[in-house]
């Protein structure tokens, strides 16, 4: 399994078993597309929280200058934000998903604690498809 999150062109971060897809008459092997297993979609809870205290309310944090990081803000930032995971277009029968690689701004690979809480969703989830299946 390759753990991997793309960063789609819509701003969308996205954990899944990522490959590169060819064309199968393509000598050189030239990734054509991303092939998306199990895809889900990343959200960190309180984000927006963080970037207001990290840049102020209001028009008065507009200035010329940069604004300054507080250490109240700081402790913001090294907090651990909820991270929630949903399924990437859940109204789809398939799992697997082929992304066109211009959809696609940049992979790359998650924390470690990401890709094992995405790792323990994905085994719950055929645990649960297993036990209802039989």
């Amino acid at each position: 399994m390759s753990v991997k999150i793309a960063r789609l062109k819509g701003g969308e971060d996205v954990i899944a078993d990522i490959k590169e897809v060819s064309a199968k008459e393509d000598e050189n092997k030239t990734a054509i597309a991303f092939m998306f297993r199990d895809p889900y979609t990343v959200i960190l809870d309180d984000q927006s929280e963080i970037e207001m205290e990290m840049w102020g309310e209001g028009d008065e944090s507009l200035d010329e200058e940069e604004p300054e990081i507080l250490a109240s803000n700081k402790e913001a930032i090294e907090k651990n934000p909820n991270l929630i995971l949903y399924p990437w277009a859940p109204l789809a029968t398939n799992r697997d998903f082929y992304i066109r690689l211009e959809e696609v701004v940049t992979v790359y690979d998650p924390h470690g604690q990401v890709t094992e809480k995405y790792i323990e969703l994905i085994e719950a989830k055929n645990g649960e498809s297993e036990s209802s299946s039989t």
